[in-house]
């Protein structure tokens, strides 16, 4: 703006100057042309001192931009290797200690052995090769007494021995296929549920070993 005002004034000073020299009458009309002279005049010099101002303005922002696009991807792949460095720690980290926790549930659930102690479903007598049906109950003294000895002895059960636990109450026809007439009663079956053997009472799990075919 001040640019452009220094311009408009030496514009009209150098038409005011032009005029006397040359001994005009000033009129109103001269004025006017005199105006509009130094206006054209103005207008022409501002455009050549922004085209020239902006020619620089816009290589010197191409330089800052140059420059400052440089900074930040310099600082955008340090931040991106940082970051993913600290991941893949964090990933190795949680990976190994979900491995670690899932060996050790398997080592607390099943010991030194591999046999199991769970409640009673068809599909796992044929997925486990046959197994121990426990028929018990609940208001049953001698079922409790049993299921707690083999849950602090789980180690123990040997390898391939799946018992289960049948509810008395419920299992009805399960209790009319094998013939069980009372609970803590155990029936031994193979892979297609045929029976192998059957007993009433084993108060441990040892008990229970020394009885399996």
């Amino acid at each position: 703006m001040k640019i452009l005002l220094a311009i408009i004034v030496v514009a009209v000073l150098a038409g005011g100057y032009y005029i006397i020299g040359n001994g005009q009458k000033i009129t109103e009309e001269t004025a006017k042309e005199t105006a509009a002279t130094a206006t054209e005049i103005a207008t022409q010099k501002t455009k050549e001192v922004v085209t020239d101002s902006g020619a620089q303005a816009i290589e010197a922002g191409k330089e800052v931009i140059e420059q400052t696009t440089e900074e930040v991807m310099d600082k955008g792949k340090e931040v991106v290797e940082n970051t993913v460095e600290k991941a893949t720690d964090q990933a190795k980290e949680t990976v190994g200690n979900a491995v670690v926790e899932a060996g050790e549930k398997v080592l607390g659930e099943q010991g030194s052995g591999a046999g199991t102690f769970e409640d009673y479903s068809a599909e796992k007598i044929a997925a486990s090769g046959g197994a121990v049906i426990d028929f018990a109950a609940d208001w049953c003294p001698s079922c409790r007494a049993f299921e707690r000895d083999v849950e602090s002895n789980k180690q123990d059960i040997p390898q391939g021995l799946t018992i289960l636990r049948a509810d008395f109450d419920t299992e009805l026809d399960l209790r009319k296929k094998y013939g069980v007439t009372q609970q803590h009663t155990f029936v031994q079956v193979d892979a297609s549920g045929e029976e192998i053997t059957k007993w009433v009472g084993s108060p441990t799990l040892e008990s229970l070993l020394s009885k399996v075919q």
